[in-house]
């Protein structure tokens, strides 16, 4: 099922108004590197096999209000990880342009 383009609007919008938030939200988990799944709001990528990522979830549900859901990068094969990096959008300031991204 594609997605509709209202449904990444909606999770593009949430994500960018709450932007700082879920950055928060993940340094206090030691989370960094944190990508965005489009189209729902609430897909993330993470980086690290950290043992507070059910806290992290939970945290980030009450933030978004939304149900979350952390996709462990490596727990993917080599080439479904460039596809992940090509999909996804970088949330901090050491990633790529997020305006640039999400307009795609």
């Amino acid at each position: 099922m594609v997605p509709s383009t209202d449904t990444r609007a909606s999770g593009e919008s949430l994500v960018l108004t709450r932007r700082a938030e879920i950055l928060e939200v993940a340094d206090r988990h030691g989370v960094h590197g944190l990508r965005w799944w489009p189209p729902q709001p609430g897909d993330f990528v993470v980086a690290g096999l950290s043992d507070r990522l059910r806290q992290l979830q939970a945290d980030l549900e009450r933030t978004l209000g939304c149900p979350v859901a952390l996709y462990v990068i490596e727990n993917w094969a080599g080439e479904d990880r460039s596809r992940l990096e090509a999909e996804t959008v970088q949330l901090d300031e050491g990633g790529q342009d997020v305006g640039a991204d999400l307009s795609a």
